[in-house]
């Protein structure tokens, strides 16, 4: 191991900077898993030799729960270089059970620097004396989350300036001694008085509640907590606390936004589809589900768009996301489309890469071509003036001229299969036509009238384009 070490300077050089200060358990990892470097009471209080330390996996190998590094550390990885990341986990012993251990966690590029306290070296009153101790009031200072100590009640015996901060006291001093449970909602403080019973049982865990500020908001935090003993007798429990307020902000804006977007999607004259990274339907707008003739509880079995491409259309589709991929958006590229139904479509697409919560996806525009040229085609109120249609027969009279089936124009108004067949009956008595190409030749004619036959193909065009 050592040769490992001396292959790596920075390493040695942090290792004899900790060393001539302290005396603790401390190790040394890369964030990959090998465990660098134990030093000598690192051995001693895990039990596991030099040799048995070499070839451990520090993420799993030191933690009796074996996730638990992987979910709190690795996770917020980026940003938190040379800061203590503070946690509490069960650390496994060579012999013996698991010991709850308040675990120091530094990052500095790929390496991961472990300090170890022993939890139950620091019941009550005890861990307020160790403020005194250097390594313990580092750790504590440098730590980004708020940690407190309770007693056997359930009542606060240490709390850090984190701590007060977050819930907006001045010092730290205003908490010790109130309940832990009395800082919280009603709702969350349920949660924290049932879940002390199970610190009573020895057991470690990781749950959220809702604190309440001074302030009068509320603040949400995750916590975790893992009991505490002293001479073999339960004495309360250490708590990391970490604050999540502006990440459940950020969160639910994000929510906000892409309800929004999709409520805005769902009315727009073009289908928006969503894909994961196996180009499996994760959204589809309402055009969307027309065109390709899917209901929206097929949408939802994740169905792989590339089914519904055809001929030489798949081969454009790979080449499209591979471009969206190094592009992040790409030009319209025509496809044909083979709906569900089974009808060809031709169509222009547009993909754009999509990147959140370290997944990758892509969202796409698609264009019925057709659609857009009949589209272009709609005639204005006062041609249906003339008609005296209701607004309800011009609106499913345009969607006709769209080339929506019955079918399609009741799921889009939200209305059954018989009323849509009374009102285009109604509408074609009106107009005096008896199909839809009669109605299309009809208003076809009204629109060359009126724009000249140049001035129509140019508004098609520009509508498509």
């Amino acid at each position: 191991m050592q040769s490992t070490i001396r292959e790596r300077p920075e390493i040695e050089l942090f290792l004899i900077s900790i060393l001539k200060d302290l005396a603790e358990p401390f190790a040394i990892g890369d964030i990959d898993g090998p465990l660098l470097y134990g030093n000598p009471a690192f051995s001693v209080f895990t039990g596991f030799t030099e040799g048995e330390l070499e070839t451990m996996d520090w993420r799993r190998g030191l933690d009796a729960d074996e996730n638990t590094f992987d979910r709190e550390i690795l996770a917020p990885l980026p940003g938190r270089r040379g800061k203590a990341r503070l946690m509490a986990i069960r650390c496994r012993r060579k012999i013996g059970k698991p010991v709850p251990v308040i675990a120091a966690v530094r990052f500095f590029d790929r390496l991961v620097v472990l300090n170890f306290i022993d939890a139950s070296a620091y019941p009550d009153d005890g861990i307020r004396s160790s403020r005194e101790n250097e390594l313990f009031r580092t750790i504590v200072t440098c730590a980004d989350e708020s940690i407190c100590l309770v007693n056997k009640n359930c009542v606060i015996t240490y709390a850090n300036a984190r701590m007060a901060r977050m819930l907006g006291y001045d010092d730290e001093a205003a908490l010790v001694g109130r309940r832990f449970p009395d800082l919280m909602t009603a709702a969350s403080a349920r949660i924290t008085r049932r879940k002390f019973e199970n610190r009573k049982r020895g057991q470690t865990e990781r749950y959220a509640v809702a604190f309440r500020h001074v302030g009068g908001s509320k603040v949400s935090a995750r916590i975790v907590s893992t009991p505490v003993y002293e001479d073999g007798e339960f004495a309360g429990a250490f708590a990391v606390i970490s604050d999540v307020t502006e990440s459940k902000r950020y969160i639910s804006a994000l929510k906000k936004s892409e309800r929004r977007f999709r409520s805005l999607s769902d009315q727009l004259p073009v289908a928006v589809c969503e894909i994961d990274a196996e180009a499996r339907i994760t959204y589809l707008n309402e055009f969307g589900l027309n065109l390709l003739h899917v209901s929206p509880v097929e949408a939802r079995k994740r169905l792989l768009l590339r089914d519904f491409v055809i001929g030489d259309s798949s081969r454009i589709f790979d080449q499209l996301l591979s471009d969206a991929n190094e592009k992040e958006k790409t030009r319209y590229r025509k496809m044909s489309i083979l709906t569900k139904d089974g009808q060809i479509v031709s169509s222009f697409w547009n993909v754009a890469r999509m990147q959140g919560d370290g997944e990758t996806g892509f969202r796409i525009v698609i264009l019925d071509i057709m659609w857009s040229l009949k589209s272009s085609l709609l005639p204005d109120d006062e041609f249906y003036d003339g008609f005296h249609l209701t607004e309800r027969e011009r609106e499913i009279s345009n969607l006709v001229i769209a080339g929506f089936l019955y079918k399609e124009i009741g799921w889009r108004l939200h209305i059954g299969l018989p009323t849509v067949r009374t009102h285009i009956s109604n509408l074609y008595r009106k107009m005096e036509v008896n199909s839809r190409e009669d109605l299309l030749t009809k208003i076809g004619s009204h629109q060359i009238d009126q724009m000249g036959s140049d001035r129509l193909m140019q508004t098609m065009l520009r509508y498509l384009f």
